[in-house]
């Protein structure tokens, strides 16, 4: 325990001895400082100068503590209300392609279905044309062997001769 208490001086004593010349350094290099003490622990922020910057007290609100944004807030509110219309805009250009884009697909649609309804009718038309050829082709051949078989004599074809003697 006794150690701790040492080892917690020695550091307070290290950061005082650090901050008296390092104050003395940063005094002499001609910026400000800004020093937070939270509990046994100090913390020093070096400020650089501002040269060639716009004067604090017009860059920032006096009253406040800390503040990010500058005092131009006019302007950050017309470029901000400008955003929001070109974003406006912007989406309406979006709806209306959109739109046109739905359009034009239907169309297309309608076109692509009315062509496969015409492509599939020509194939059909053609399957159907090749049967009926077919069916014609099987028939004239039935036909011819009915003739044959009607033209022969009664005792077989032509060159032979039949067992029946009667």
């Amino acid at each position: 325990m006794w150690q701790l208490v040492c080892v917690a001086l020695s550091c307070d004593l290290a950061v005082a001895a650090a901050y008296s010349s390092f104050r003395r350094s940063a005094d002499s290099a001609g910026r400000r400082q800004y020093q937070v003490q939270h509990g046994s622990c100090s913390y020093t922020f070096l400020l650089p100068e501002a040269d060639g910057c716009r004067p604090p007290a017009s860059a920032y609100a006096p009253s406040a503590v800390q503040r990010d944004a500058p005092l131009d807030y006019d302007d950050s509110v017309q470029r901000l209300q400008a955003l929001e219309s070109i974003m406006e805009n912007n989406t309406q250009w979006l709806l209306k392609l959109e739109s046109y884009i739905q359009d034009n697909m239907k169309k297309e649609m309608v076109e692509i279905q009315q062509n496969a309804v015409q492509n599939q009718t020509a194939v059909m038309l053609e399957i159907g044309t090749n049967l009926l050829n077919q069916t014609a082709e099987q028939t004239r051949k039935l036909t011819d062997v009915e003739a044959q078989v009607s033209n022969e004599p009664e005792h077989g074809p032509p060159g032979i001769e039949s067992d029946n003697k009667t």
